[in-house]
């Protein structure tokens, strides 16, 4: 008798494992056919335009303008009194209207702070004051508006004489 050679042996074993692993071979199932829903065209509305431009009307000119800031002042201001700073505060506001609906688009937010205090030669005072109103200024919603930065801020103290000085915080001094 002739011996059955290995290879053969062993295909024969894994067809075996793989036929009976992976069970019967079933015919693939015929597909259904699907019924496409026609489309019937039905006529659009008729679309009626909110706003006529008459002749007279004509698209609102590149201009400077300037906006309201009182709601910034009143805040900052309410601010600096909730933390014991006396003083006053002015914001303003400065872009351009252009477009068909004259929109404001602003260009550059400012605030200038005035700080009533004692004596404006103390500057260890006026130091603490400054770090009081930037820390302030930074809790502010003033930063909602693109242009603003701590750059476009002033701060101005305003001693009990009278006399006033610009706080300048890159050099920590008031002259």
């Amino acid at each position: 008798m002739r011996p059955v050679p290995i290879l053969i042996l062993f295909l024969a074993a894994v067809s075996t494992i793989l036929l009976g692993a992976c069970g019967p071979v079933s015919p693939m199932p015929v597909p259904t056919p699907t019924v496409i829903p026609t489309f019937t065209p039905t006529l659009a509305p008729t679309l009626t335009p909110t706003k006529t431009f008459t002749p007279t009307e004509q698209p609102c000119s590149e201009t400077f303008a300037s906006a309201d800031t009182s709601s910034e002042d009143a805040t900052l201001q309410g601010m600096l009194a909730y933390s014991g700073i006396s003083g006053t505060v002015q914001t303003s506001s400065i872009g351009e209207k252009f477009g068909l609906d004259c929109s404001y688009h602003e260009m550059s937010f400012s605030a200038a702070i005035t700080v009533d205090v004692p004596d404006i030669n103390d500057q260890l005072a006026l130091a603490y004051l400054a770090g009081q109103v930037e820390e302030i200024l930074l809790l502010a919603p003033l930063y909602r508006h693109p242009s603003f930065s701590d750059q476009n801020a002033t701060l101005t103290f305003r001693g009990s004489d009278g006399r006033e000085c610009r706080w300048y915080p890159e050099t920590h001094d008031c002259r």
